[in-house]
C-alpha cells in the first residue's frame, strides 16, 4: 500500500528517499514512530503545566494534531511524497462532485499575454475549475442572465434594470488553493476547499471559482499566473463585471495568497482587464525567497517551530523552488549564469514581494529583521566566505538595485529578443572581496525565467543575460509602451505605480500568531498600510498555519469562529456599494 509504483518527479531524483524501495520503508517508519508517539505527547503534556505546552491555552488535541501533521509533513519534502493533487488536464467524474460543478475555462487571449504573462516555453491551457455551489445561486443567475447566454461572443450590449436594487450585491470569488505550488487541487475532497465550501455555506459569497491551476510538477512560474488570470478573465466576461453590480473578490491561502498578490499585481501592471474588488489572504506566502539557502531570507530565523506544522528543510525546499521557477535544469547556461538569474527572479516583486530584498527597494521595513541585525551577521560571518560565483549573485546592497535594459530594433536586436539585463562595465572586478557589497549588481526584471542564455560582448566587456520571454515590444507601463527616457530604469520605474502596492484593491489579511509566517505577514500588512491600501487584519488568537483548513475536531471551535466572523464582516463591505448610475452620454 505504501509502495509508490509511480517514477519520482524528476526534481526529486536526487533525494536520498525519493526512489523506492528507501521511499517506502521511509515513509513506514516515520508513519509509526509517529503514532507511537502520540500516547507519548498525551501523557507528557497532561503532567506538565500548560506553560510547557507549545501555547499555553492549547488543548490535547491541538498539541497532538501539530506535532503529527509536523512530522509527516517532512515526508513530502525528504521522500517526495505529495499530497491531493490531481491531473489537471483531464475533467473529474461527474458522480464525484456533490457540491461543485466543474467548467473548463478557455486559454488566456493572446492579446492579453503580456508582462510577465509574455512566455514561449509555457502553453497556454484551458484551465479547470470547481464552482461552488453545485446549483447557480438565484442572485448569480440573475446577473448572468442579465448579459446573455454566450458572453464571450459579445452579447453583453443588454442593460442592467436599474430599478432592481432589492436583491443584495453578489459577491463572486475566484479561490487559489494553497499546498507550496506542489500539494492539494482545487477538487471539492481537498482539505483546502474548507475555505470556499465555508464561504458558500456561510453565505459570504455566492459563488466561488476554485482554480485548478498547474503544480510545480506540471509546468514551472508563471503557469499559475497564467491559469488563474484565464479564470479571472472567464469570471470578468461571464458576467459583464464592467457593468454589473457583482463584486470580484481574489481568495488565496498560504502560497495561493502568494499567487493572488501575483495575479493582482499583474493585473495592476497591464491593465487588461478590470481590477478585482478585493483581495482575501489567508496565511499568504510572500516570502518564498526564504527557500533558497545561502540568500538573506534563509538566515532570518522563522519563529514559533513548536507552535506550527510548516518545517524547515533546506535542500528539498531548495529543490521545489528552483523547480517552481524554471531552473530545475537549464539547457545553455553555466552553473554562475544560472544562479544569478535564480537568485534575480527569487528577488523579484512578483515572486517574494515581502522579501527584505524587495523592501527596502521600496522604502518599506522589513518587519523579519527589524534591526538589520541579521543582515549584518550574513554579510560579515556568511557573505564574505561564498564562492566568487555566490557572493556575485547574493549581495543584498546589489540585489536592492536594478537596471533593465530593454533592446530597441535599431541596435539590431532580434524580433524575439526579450528584455535585456546589463550589469555595469567590469562589474565583478569592482568587488572587494573582504567587504563584498557589490554595489553595481543588479535585481531582477519581473520576468520568467526559463530559456535564460548569456554571452559577452566584446565591445565593451559587458555582461549581457537575455531571456526569449516577452518582445521588446511588450515591454510597458500600466499597459504602456515605456520610453526611451524611462527605459535604463528598474521595474519599479516601468510599472508605472510610485509604491509597491499603490492601488491594489480593498483586503483583508488573515493570520494566526503562532504560524511560522508571522513575521513576513507582518512585512505585508506594515507595506500595503504604508502604500494606502485599504486593509483590515484578523489575527487568529494562538493559531497555526492556515487555521481555516482545519477540522474544528483538532482545533479551539472559537477562534475558528471568529476569523469567520471577522471574513463575515469585511465581506458585508462589499453590498451596499457601487450601484451602476445609467449612461445618459448617449
Amino acid at each position: 500500500m505504501l509502495y509508490d509504483k509511480n517514477p519520482p518527479y524528476p526534481h526529486y531524483d536526487n533525494l536520498p528517499y525519493g526512489k523506492e524501495p528507501w521511499k517506502a520503508l521511509y515513509v513506514f517508519q516515520r508513519l509509526f514512530t509517529t503514532l507511537l508517539l502520540v500516547p507519548v505527547w498525551v501523557v507528557y503534556y497532561s503532567i506538565v503545566p500548560r506553560r510547557y505546552r507549545p501555547r499555553a491555552s492549547w488543548n490535547l488535541r491541538q498539541i497532538v494534531n501539530i506535532n503529527f501533521t509536523r512530522r509527516i509533513f517532512k515526508v513530502t519534502e525528504v521522500a517526495g511524497v505529495t499530497w491531493g493533487t490531481r491531473d489537471p488536464t483531464k475533467a473529474p467524474e461527474e458522480r464525484t462532485l456533490r457540491e461543485t460543478r466543474f467548467e473548463w475555462v478557455e486559454p488566456l487571449k493572446e492579446e492579453w499575454r503580456t508582462g510577465i504573462l509574455n512566455t514561449q516555453t509555457i502553453p497556454f491551457n484551458r484551465v479547470g475549475c470547481f464552482v461552488w455551489p453545485k446549483v447557480v445561486h438565484p442572485e448569480v443567475h440573475k446577473v448572468r442572465t442579465r448579459w446573455g447566454s454566450n458572453p464571450h461572443e459579445g452579447q453583453l450590449e443588454q442593460t442592467i434594470d436599474l430599478e432592481d436594487h432589492s436583491g443584495e450585491v453578489p459577491i463572486i470569488g475566484i479561490f487559489m488553493h494553497g499546498g507550496g505550488y506542489c500539494h492539494m487541487s482545487a477538487n471539492e475532497s481537498s482539505r483546502t476547499s474548507r475555505i470556499p465550501r465555508g464561504l458558500v455555506e456561510r453565505k459570504i459569497m455566492q459563488e466561488v471559482y476554485s482554480v485548478e491551476y498547474r503544480l510545480l510538477q506540471h509546468a514551472p512560474f508563471p503557469a499559475v499566473v497564467i491559469d488563474a488570470a484565464a479564470v479571472y478573465a472567464h469570471v470578468i466576461e461571464q458576467y459583464g463585471i464592467r457593468r454589473s453590480k457583482c463584486k470580484i473578490v481574489l481568495i488565496g491561502d498560504s502560497s495561493g495568497g502568494n499567487l493572488v498578490l501575483s495575479l493582482a499585481r499583474w493585473l495592476r501592471d497591464e491593465a487588461h482587464l478590470p481590477a478585482p474588488d478585493g483581495l482575501l489572504l489567508l496565511s499568504p506566502s510572500s516570502d518564498p525567497s526564504q527557500n533558497l539557502p545561502e540568500t538573506l531570507s534563509s538566515y532570518i530565523p522563522r519563529p514559533n517551530e513548536r507552535s506550527d506544522y510548516l518545517v524547515d528543510n533546506p535542500e528539498p525546499r531548495a529543490l521545489l523552488q528552483r523547480t517552481f521557477l524554471g531552473f530545475a535544469s537549464q539547457q545553455g547556461t553555466t552553473a554562475q549564469d544560472e544562479e544569478k538569474r535564480l537568485v534575480e527572479v527569487i528577488h523579484s516583486e512578483y515572486v517574494s514581494p515581502c522579501s527584505p530584498i524587495v523592501l527596502k527597494r521600496w522604502g518599506h521595513e522589513a518587519k523579519q529583521d527589524p534591526e538589520g541585525q541579521h543582515e549584518q551577521h550574513f554579510v560579515r560571518n556568511v557573505f564574505k566566505r561564498l564562492p566568487t560565483a555566490l557572493r556575485i549573485t547574493r549581495a543584498p546592497s546589489a540585489l536592492e538595485r536594478s537596471v533593465i535594459l530593454p533592446q530597441s530594433e535599431g541596435e539590431g536586436a532580434k524580433v524575439d529578443a526579450g528584455p535585456t539585463v546589463v550589469l555595469p562595465h567590469n562589474a565583478e572586478k569592482q568587488l572587494n572581496p573582504a567587504v563584498q557589497t557589490n554595489e553595481a549588481l543588479l535585481s531582477p526584471p519581473p520576468i520568467h525565467p526559463m530559456s535564460v542564455t548569456s554571452s559577452t560582448s566584446s565591445a565593451d566587456d559587458t555582461l549581457v543575460s537575455t531571456s526569449p520571454i516577452a518582445p521588446v515590444k511588450s515591454i510597458q507601463s500600466n499597459g504602456k509602451p515605456v520610453s526611451d527616457a524611462t527605459a535604463s530604469h528598474n521595474y519599479r520605474a516601468t510599472c508605472g505605480f510610485p509604491t509597491l502596492f499603490a492601488e491594489f484593491p480593498r483586503s483583508l489579511v488573515v493570520c494566526g500568531d503562532a504560524e511560522r509566517l508571522v513575521r513576513e505577514v507582518r512585512s505585508l500588512i506594515s507595506a500595503m498600510e504604508k502604500d494606502g491600501v485599504d486593509l483590515n487584519v484578523v489575527w487568529a488568537s494562538d493559531a497555526c498555519h492556515d487555521v481555516l483548513i482545519l477540522d474544528p475536531f483538532w482545533w479551539d471551535k472559537k477562534v475558528i469562529e471568529d476569523v469567520w466572523n471577522g471574513v463575515d464582516k469585511w465581506a458585508a463591505g462589499f453590498k451596499d456599494s457601487d450601484i451602476p448610475v445609467p449612461d445618459t452620454s448617449t
